[in-house]
């Protein structure tokens, strides 16, 4: 993993900027929008579509569309299987997939090919303290320094499907981080919006209905691009307030040649 000293060092002047990559129309270094269906499965597509944009962001703009089925068959059966993924799951257990020998690894999702790309090193920010403001603050910058130098951050956060429609307006997502029951889905963030007023958010369900603070993230989500709630009800994108509760950010942050790791 990444030191924070290391991801502090390496903020530049796009990553300190208010706006960063908020066209919904063109967002830069990220492939399609997926549908993870009625699956627990969030954690694997937003765990591609981290890899996907860092390979966009520094492979010259690369495309490519890793398979999250092969992903999670080779997690949950097979000789090298270590968990039942049917209840959920998180990036580390999409690392261990990445990191695997020559036989495996993220294979393309058109015909299942092998393909030679080995995550070896990644930076993960795990949680912030709930208590101290300053704590999130450094969180919300570390993030945008990971994605201004490597195209994408997934994050956990607290969003169910069934009450997208009582917790979002517009394509922008609201649930209080002080009644947040904890964290259920995992989102990809491309973008923010520091100026984003609190007045586009409202959540029927809680108290506060409104964010405090402005500001949001920009994600792109995994329930389809025609998914009703998200921007525009065709985009699969959604702003998420600063004010919701997010943990366990993580990046790709290198990635070299499997076939070149070792030779037996």
């Amino acid at each position: 993993s990444l030191p924070v000293s290391r991801m502090q060092v390496q903020a530049n002047t796009s990553a300190m900027s208010p706006s960063y990559n908020t066209n919904v129309n063109y967002i830069a270094y990220a492939t399609e929008v997926e549908d993870q269906a009625q699956t627990n499965y969030c954690w694997a597509y937003m765990a591609d579509a981290v890899l996907e944009s860092y390979l966009m962001k520094t492979q010259t703009g690369i495309q490519t569309d890793f398979s999250e089925w092969d992903m999670i068959t080779q997690l949950s059966s097979g000789a090298y299987a270590f968990s039942d993924l049917y209840s959920g799951g998180n990036y580390r257990q999409a690392i261990a997939y990445w990191t695997r020998g020559k036989m495996y690894g993220p294979r393309l999702e058109a015909n299942s090919s092998l393909t030679d790309y080995y995550v070896s090193e990644t930076a993960e920010l795990g949680r912030y303290d709930r208590n101290q403001i300053q704590s999130k603050l450094n969180y919300i910058q570390n993030i945008k320094n990971l994605v201004v130098n490597y195209g994408a951050v997934g994050v956990s956060v607290y969003f169910t499907a069934e009450d997208r429609a009582m917790t979002t307006r517009e394509g922008a997502y609201f649930y209080p981080e002080q009644v947040s029951p904890g964290v259920n889905h995992g989102v990809t963030i491309v973008g923010w919006d520091d100026n984003y007023a609190p007045q586009w958010f409202y959540n029927s369900t809680t108290t506060p209905q409104r964010p405090q603070n402005q500001g949001a993230f920009l994600v792109k989500n995994s329930w389809g691009r025609y998914d009703s709630s998200s921007i525009g009800g065709n985009t699969g994108y959604y702003w998420i307030s600063y004010d919701n509760y997010f943990q366990d950010a993580f990046a790709v942050t290198q990635v070299t040649e499997r076939s070149r790791l070792y030779d037996r």
